[in-house]
């Protein structure tokens, strides 16, 4: 590695992060899943011609219109589209080091708002921190001052605990976890986890069972173990297991910290969008339409023709209502449904029966959430293709479940059953070392 007198440091690797491999057990299911699917997305590319030119097209002129330092809005929409890529087409891996800004005791992490970046389309990186390169901090810089939820912030969208929290790599892959699964796998794996059926996982717990899944894994390796510092690091293990690591987790703390990293993620996007409206409790039809949209990275061209459609139906009102937080909340959460929901029009559409507001609204209600009429009028304007006051529920379907997966389940190769029988797999060995020991 090479480093210059501004503090930054180039380095071609994530040194440290194979220590932190063991820590996260409870989301080692869903951070595999994701990991080989990310990983299965970069293989397919390669197989695929199309993707791969995809990947690679504009890569050497954005590099060059990265550095050369020039501010106008041509090169900065050259290098979202960078960016965008690598969020879309790489590796993990490649995401974390290209999106991370510090490297603290010879490992290297994000920031909270590095993460955000990451994960949200048309962020813009920081200019002085490109691919591996770092913002060099003392050893002691990382050590965590403050237990509290990741993402905390104040009512104008400032992160209030970004100081002393820090995200390693191992961190990273849990966090897209929970912005992908699905509370059911959790709940599976979970469940999986607890070998004694006690109801309660300890750290010791996740790491085993974190390093019999990592044997499993086309990429990453685990093999450190888990010591003092690397839980003085982690204000994510702390906020689990306390701060010396000696608390159990049970289910409902798992899913509690889950829910509450989600909605404030949410909230953080939510103020992001309603940046025009004078309430920042509230924010447009138009607003959330992109919202939605960018979570579930839809292509620019359709992207333009589904806003297109909600500014022209709001245009013609007179009174636009708007949609408080708490509503949008309520629809994340709806989301996760959205599986049911899609067997639910499925069953209208092959019956011939034409999907109108009624039958949207029905639909609905079938899986337990229920909408006030502004929330049912918006939803059925995004996926009205035509205008003719049919639901296109394929699209609506398909384009929810992205936005339910941030974008991270787009591709037709995710892994899955490979994650799963690699789970499955582990447990039958840990059960047979059990049954023997």
């Amino acid at each position: 590695s090479s480093s210059s007198s501004s503090g930054l440091q180039i380095s071609t690797s994530v040194p440290g992060a194979a220590r932190y491999g063991t820590l996260l057990g409870a989301g080692a299911v869903a951070a595999a899943l994701v990991l080989q699917s990310q990983q299965a997305v970069c293989e397919a590319a390669k197989e695929n011609p199309a993707s791969k030119e995809r990947e690679a097209e504009g890569a050497e002129d954005d590099s060059a219109e990265i550095k050369s330092g020039q501010p106008n809005s041509f090169r900065s929409s050259r290098i979202r589209a960078y960016e965008d890529r690598i969020r879309t087409y790489s590796t993990p891996d490649k995401v974390f080091r290209y999106f991370a800004t510090v490297r603290c005791g010879g490992q290297v992490f994000m920031r909270q708002e590095d993460f955000l970046r990451a994960v949200n389309t048309g962020d813009l990186q920081p200019q002085k921190y490109l691919l591996d390169v770092y913002q060099e901090l003392p050893e002691d810089a990382c050590i965590v001052k403050k237990i509290a939820p990741l993402f905390q912030h104040n009512d104008n969208g400032e992160l209030t605990s970004a100081e002393s929290s820090f995200i390693s790599y191992p961190e990273f892959l849990f966090l897209l976890s929970i912005l992908s699964a699905s509370r059911r796998q959790f709940e599976l794996a979970f469940r999986m986890f607890d070998l004694d059926s006690s109801g309660q996982v300890d750290l010791a717990e996740f790491a085993n069972v974190q390093h019999a899944l990592a044997k499993n894994s086309a990429t990453r390796k685990s093999e450190a173990e888990v010591t003092q510092r690397s839980i003085q690091r982690s204000p994510l293990l702390q906020y689990l297991f306390g701060k010396d690591g000696s608390k159990t987790l049970d289910f409902h703390k798992f899913v509690s910290t889950l829910d509450e990293i989600q909605m404030n993620v949410i909230h953080l996007n939510f103020l992001k969008y309603n940046s025009e409206m004078e309430d920042r409790k509230l924010i447009s039809p138009v607003g959330f339409a992109k919202m939605l949209l960018d979570y579930a990275r839809v292509k620019k061209d359709l992207r333009k023709v589904l806003l297109q459609r909600v500014k022209k139906h709001y245009e013609e009102q007179e009174n636009c209502h708007p949609i408080c937080f708490k509503e949008v909340l309520e629809f994340f959460r709806f989301l996760k449904a959205i599986d049911d929901v899609g067997m639910a029009l499925h069953l209208y559409d092959s019956a011939g029966v034409n999907i109108g507001p009624k039958d949207f609204e029905r639909a609905i209600r079938a899986v337990g959430y229920s909408f006030p009429p502004h929330i049912i009028e918006f939803a059925f304007v995004l996926f009205d293709r035509d205008g003719d006051g049919e639901l296109d529920y394929s699209e609506f379907v398909k384009i929810m479940k992205d936005a339910r997966s941030h974008g991270l389940g787009q591709k037709s190769d995710l892994g899955v059953t490979r994650g799963l029988s690699a789970l499955v797999q582990c447990v039958r060995e840990k059960l047979a070392d059990a049954a023997f020991s």
